[in-house]
């Protein structure tokens, strides 16, 4: 993995915004120091508890959050929720050292899921997303904040299985139910989380060919700033390995609906 590799040359400092996204597991299984963040409003499911090294409660609290303390940050799903997309994304660069790396993915508007789903497509989940992009969108919003795309795919086989099985039966989704609050019993419980399992089956050939047509439904980039835009005494910093003065802290964006 790219990450791991350039998180492990830097030091192995990662912010997962969201909290608990696989890729941030994943950086954490690899032994590198992760904070997992999250917004309040949000419920906290077993998975990101075991998401990082530290798992914040809260979209972007002092003291973890100063200048340039983190090589890389993750970013998955996060920005369709944010009505200024912009304003996060210098939010992040503030706490993104000179040299670090960006993970953003966002929901693909231009994927078959997204075409023949219309409305009824789990990414345009309105007023959750009340933005949505596809890669050019997304890369021109990097781009107007000084970043460049050094890698651009579309998520894993899981993911798009998973996307395309909840746009057809959000009833049977269980990050949705508990989102929403769906008491059940434990038969019924499971009995919708077969059920879920088995539509995430048999979507699978759909799935492949969408993804073998690169038009799978999630952009997912890995960006860094521009050689031009990181100021000099930054880049000496970064070359000499001196350390970012915790100078200031990044303003919290609006928190997402949950």
């Amino acid at each position: 993995m790219a990450t791991v590799i350039r998180c492990r040359a830097h030091g192995g400092a990662v912010l997962d915004l969201g909290g608990g996204s696989p890729l941030g597991s994943a950086l954490h299984r690899h032994g590198l120091a992760v904070v997992a963040a999250t917004p309040t409003s949000r419920p906290v499911s077993s998975r990101f508890s075991s998401a990082g090294d530290s798992l914040v409660q809260d979209w972007m609290p002092d003291g973890y959050f100063n200048r340039g303390a983190y090589d890389v940050i993750v970013g998955k799903h996060v920005l369709e929720h944010e009505h200024d997309p912009r304003a996060v994304v210098y939010a992040m660069l503030e706490m993104l050292a000179p040299d670090g790396w960006l993970v953003i993915q966002v929901p693909n508007a231009n994927s078959w899921q997204a075409l023949l789903l219309a409305g009824a497509w789990e990414g345009f989940d309105v007023p959750r997303h009340p933005v949505c992009f596809d890669d050019a969108s997304l890369e021109r919003l990097l781009d107007s904040c000084g970043l460049v795309v050094d890698s651009r795919r579309t998520g894993s086989i899981i993911e798009a299985a998973l996307c395309l099985a909840t746009s057809l039966c959000p009833w049977l989704d269980p990050d949705l139910r508990q989102v929403r609050g769906v008491q059940e019993n434990r038969i019924v419980e499971g009995l919708k989380d077969l059920s879920y399992c088995l539509v995430v089956i048999a979507v699978f050939p759909l799935v492949l060919l969408e993804l073998a047509s690169d038009s799978g439904p999630a952009v997912l980039v890995e960006a860094r700033r521009r050689i031009d835009d990181v100021p000099e005494t930054d880049r000496q910093g970064s070359d000499d390995g001196a350390t970012n003065p915790a100078a200031k802290t990044a303003a919290p964006p609006e928190e997402r609906d949950p």
